[in-house]
């Protein structure tokens, strides 16, 4: 084979930010662990994310600061001749997502060569991985944390930044060709009058004169208000419902905010889209089916997100995906239908924050990680061969000629699940035991002399031996050759100096029938062996020997669910981690997953006013009440105190209490400086504190915090109301 051969514990396919927690979590765990990235380096929060538009949206609020100077009774900076050059915005965006994503960038850089691949990777099966064609990574468990991207609607992607810089760069060869000199191929994003997606906009050199903007998510708000506040004209179309606010006071204070500070069309029907030499013409309907045309430079398209998994070819190992086209997962313990395939963040959920994405890619990790360590070794890759027939029909794939071209066959692992071990002080006694119960094995299923084979019950081994009774004659001697210690001895340095002293309890089996399944290797002389014979070293020094029982085939899925109990190899894991897992192999426990803590909900949009989400929303509370545990709301509008002194006024707070218990269960508001208020009573809700110790509670005035006090007081005289039957 040309490919370059790496064999670890778990492979991190993204390094992102669930997957760059899910390689270091993995690592802590004491595996061997190799992260895999197609690039361009830096997560996508802090490349396209979070953090270049909330640099954008700070720029926005400062050049709109001056704006409203007058509410404030200060005027004439405009007449003094005061200008704004805005040529510089985007290249200071550049320059904060560069110092966020050093950290990022220093630690995968930290990581060794050889435990870091940079290219587009492809499962060739459910334990080999292939990257940019050059690299063969062989695994155990994996993790998927490849995250997210928006992607460009199919009648707009003629227009996007790529296809018209491709568009150039092939007149540019085509102009080369003709005047016979080098072709000067255009940077791919110095395209204007296109289309893009957020990730390509912070790529520009300038800011559009104007944009419209598709979605009203928290990409789109967020940009669409920051370029407004930039002077670029802006509109934005997008549905009622406005990011994930579901109770319609706040949807509709957020709705008319948004109004006075940028153009917002909602509940439109876009009938056509022009494109013009400068710019687009988009016709369209509005929420009174009245036709209107809008002319803009550009277009972003924000709406559309998907998870990215192209190419990673995870359909052929029986992953199973969301209608969304998220990949579906055991939302504890984020293993896949695939189990030894976990995934973590935006694969999994499109709407996840980036704390979400943190915890997900931890606990995949961890679980990726000690489901490894409970699994015995892939073979070596020279021990790999084609299956024959009977193997491929055994192991349910039909025959060995319908696997595609190109693909590696490698032996499966089944996640084995010890019922029964002994220990072993008498090495002679082992193979004797193991050899006058070892069923005849068809020389047709020998790969090579190394190939580790396993036979299952009764009735395969029956079938096996009807459809080659010569071959299994021939096995015989393998029986006899354990009658005596001497020749237990012999066969054992034979059989260890074919398979380089491979120990049983690493051993790669390929199936479980209902009697004990033996391991067996083909030694030199054509003999089989028991894997228990090699196994006596260990033996002598205190390990034991597994003895694996299955009662049928279909209790596979079952055991691969509970994982293996293998002692790890040694050298992967701390001397302290496999002593732990040795104490818990002895305990007769299986693999102890790492649950899921249930995510608190805390999500804020920063935008102007912000947007906030604490523990149970409106719709949340409502389908509560529906299974008998009503509830009390309050509503507070930001018309005095701090609001009124800084001129934030016009904000809403609705605050959603237990009827019974009084215990504070959420709140949706559309405030200034909602993301501190929402914070407060985060820590409130988590200390299930009642509306009465909310109230209770010390508040300064005049501050933002006060808001809170009054929508506690409101809910109490609510309360009282219901109680009276009011």
């Amino acid at each position: 084979m040309s490919e370059i051969v790496l064999t670890c514990d778990t492979v991190v396919i993204g390094a992102g930010t669930a997957g760059v927690e899910a390689f270091k979590a993995a690592t802590d765990e004491g595996v061997n662990c190799v992260l895999v990235e197609s690039g361009p380096l830096g997560t996508s929060a802090k490349r396209s994310g979070d953090t270049p538009i909330s640099t954008l949206m700070a720029a926005g609020r400062v050049s709109h600061a001056l704006v409203e100077l007058e509410k404030h009774g200060i005027k004439g900076l405009y007449e003094l001749g005061m200008g704004l050059d805005l040529d510089q915005v985007l290249n200071n965006v550049r320059a904060v997502r560069a110092k966020d994503t050093s950290e990022v960038l220093s630690f995968i850089y930290r990581i060794a060569e050889e435990k870091r691949l940079i290219g587009k990777a492809r499962f060739l099966d459910a334990h080999s991985l292939m990257v940019n064609e050059s690299h063969l990574v062989r695994f155990k468990t994996a993790v998927v944390a490849t995250g997210a991207t928006s992607i460009i609607p199919y009648e707009l992607n003629q227009y996007s930044a790529q296809a018209l810089a491709e568009k150039a760069a092939r007149a540019a060869r085509e102009q080369a060709e003709l005047t016979g000199s080098t072709p000067e191929l255009p940077y791919p994003q110095v395209a204007t009058g296109g289309v893009y997606t957020p990730q390509e906009l912070f790529e520009l050199d300038h800011l559009p004169n104007s944009m419209a903007i598709f979605g009203s998510n928290r990409e789109g708000l967020q940009i669409g208000q920051a370029l407004a506040y930039l002077g670029v004209k802006v509109v934005v179309f997008g549905q009622h419902h406005i990011w994930k606010l579901t109770d319609e006071s706040v949807i509709d204070a957020a709705i008319d905010a948004f109004k006075d500070r940028f153009d917002l069309v909602l509940e439109s029907f876009t009938t056509a889209i022009d494109k013009y030499e400068q710019g687009f013409g988009i016709y369209y309907l509005d929420g009174t089916n009245y036709e209107n045309i809008l002319g803009v430079d550009t277009i972003l398209v924000a709406n559309v997100r998907y998870p990215k998994l192209e190419g990673l070819n995870l359909r052929s190992l029986g992953v199973e995906f969301e209608r969304s086209g998220c990949i579906k997962i055991d939302p504890k313990t984020m293993q896949t239908s695939t189990p030894q395939i976990f995934a973590a963040g935006e694969v999994t959920d499109l709407d996840l924050t980036l704390v979400n994405c943190r915890n997900d890619g931890q606990v995949a990790g961890i679980n990726a990680a000690r489901q490894a360590l409970n699994m015995p070794d892939l073979p070596p890759l020279e021990q790999v061969a084609p299956e024959s027939e009977h193997e491929a029909r055994y192991m349910g794939r039909g025959p060995v000629t319908a696997q595609p071209a190109g693909a590696h066959a490698y032996a499966q692992p089944l996640g084995l699940t010890s019922v029964k071990r002994a220990a072993v002080s008498d090495a002679a006694s082992v193979v004797a035991a193991s050899a006058s119960s070892a069923p005849a094995v068809p020389a047709e299923m020998e790969a090579t002399p190394e190939r580790v084979i396993e036979v299952a019950d009764a009735t395969l081994a029956a079938d096996l031996a009807a459809d080659s009774a010569t071959e299994s004659a021939d096995l015989a001697p393998s029986a006899q050759a354990a009658a005596s210690d001497e020749a237990a001895a012999s066969d054992e340095a034979a059989a260890a100096s074919q398979c380089g002293d491979k120990k049983a309890s690493q051993a790669l089996p390929l199936g479980a029938g209902a009697s004990s399944a033996l391991y067996h290797y083909r030694d030199s002389a054509g003999q089989v062996v028991d894997a228990a014979a090699l196994a006596a070293p260990e033996a002598e020094q205190g390990f034991d020997v597994y003895e694996v029982r299955r009662n049928t085939l279909e209790k596979w899925a079952h055991n691969l669910e509970k994982g293996a109990n293998v002692t790890p190899p040694p050298g992967e894991v701390t001397p302290e981690l496999q002593a732990e897992i040795k104490a818990q192999h002895e305990a007769g426990r299986p693999v102890q997953f790492m649950e899921r803590i249930p995510d608190f909900k805390l999500d804020i949009l920063h935008t102007d006013p912000e947007l906030a989400l604490v523990g149970l929303s409106y719709e949340e509370v409502k389908e509560r009440a529906r299974h008998g545990h009503p509830f009390v709301s309050s509503e507070v509008r930001a018309t005095e105190g701090r609001y009124r002194i800084t001129h934030q006024e016009g904000g809403i707070l609705r605050l959603y209490c237990d009827e019974a218990t009084h215990v504070v269960l959420g709140a949706e508001m559309c405030l200034h400086d909602a993301g501190h208020l929402a914070h407060f009573l985060a820590q409130a809700i988590a200390s299930q504190l009642t509306v009465e110790q909310l109230y209770a509670l010390p508040y300064f005035s005049s501050s933002y915090e006060e808001i809170i006090k009054s929508a506690a007081e409101q809910a109490l005289k609510n309360i009282a109301r219901k109680g009276q039957g009011l």
